[in-house]
């Protein structure tokens, strides 16, 4: 009788425990295309990363736009993600696609892993084509 407990007293607390922690991270299709995570959002962009700094829970990325694929963005832009299992953790000097919503809080960009992104060079060269020429975000409206 005793393990029966102890069994149910585990499987209570890991529910309650899985279901906190889905609350700090919003959870994503499971099987989420880069069409639909480039669909999602406001913003993408091609870009080196030039520094990065934390900011209270976040990751607070300077970035350069090369290409703008949505909406043009400004010469530079600070982008925050997530520093919890919902983040994106980039690395300063390589390029990115980068891809997330406007914030509400200023002329700051804010991005998480229900978007597309991804290091530019590991992009198939097809689609970087598809990409830039506004192909891939003209299928979003269709």
């Amino acid at each position: 009788m005793k393990p029966t407990i102890v069994t149910m007293i585990c499987l209570v607390l890991l529910c309650v425990l899985s279901e906190a922690r889905g609350r700090r991270c919003k959870k994503c299709p499971q099987y989420d295309t880069n069409q639909k995570k480039l669909c999602r959002a406001t913003f993408a962009t091609k870009g080196i990363i030039k520094s990065q700094r934390r900011v209270g829970d976040k990751i607070e990325y300077t970035v350069k736009p090369n290409y703008n694929f949505i909406i043009k963005l400004p010469s530079i832009v600070k982008i925050l993600s997530p520093t919890s299992e919902c983040g994106v953790f980039l690395s300063t000097g390589y390029e990115y696609l980068i891809s997330g919503v406007k914030s509400r809080y200023g002329n700051t960009y804010e991005t998480h892993n229900c978007f597309w992104n991804d290091q530019w060079i590991d992009i198939p060269a097809n689609t970087q084509t598809e990409l830039t020429n506004g192909k891939m975000y003209a299928r979003c409206n269709s």
